[in-house]
């Protein structure tokens, strides 16, 4: 069992699905800007926010999350965050706003349809309208 699963289970009481597990042993935590999906790394000096699962997901339980869920990435719309459930490995997206709603079937379907492919994505964009970048006078 690697170090970063271990540290979640144990701060925050659930076990962990094996593809959340994996992505944690493999990235700690993912950024490519503008995204982030939250997990751990040996380098964070303490959890009390994000990116830290352990921080964010602290954070939603006081506001009454479910304990089975984690949260592992914020959409940046309103209030909406996505928490993947620790029992069955399925991914929601949450919101007081726009309602609750499942996003995926499992935490690899999710982080490559809604990340990965996302990221690919933005960077065709910017590439392609690079030549039209503001530059300083």
């Amino acid at each position: 069992m690697s170090k970063r699963k271990r540290l979640v289970e144990n701060e925050l009481g659930v076990i962990l699905p094996r593809q959340y597990a994996d992505f944690l042993k493999k990235y700690g935590v993912y950024r490519d800007a503008p995204l982030e999906v939250y997990g751990v790394t040996e380098s964070m000096i303490h959890h009390h926010g994000v990116p830290s699962v352990i921080g964010a997901t602290r954070i939603f339980r006081l506001e009454g999350l479910p304990h089975r869920f984690i949260v592992i990435h914020d959409t940046g719309m309103e209030d909406e965050y996505v928490c993947l459930d620790t029992h069955d490995g399925k991914v929601y997206a949450f919101s007081r706003v726009f309602g609750n709603r499942k996003l995926a079937d499992s935490f690899d379907e999710w982080f490559k349809r809604d990340i990965i492919e996302y990221s690919k994505e933005i960077k065709k964009y910017n590439k392609k309208y690079e030549k039209y970048k503001i530059t300083k006078l």
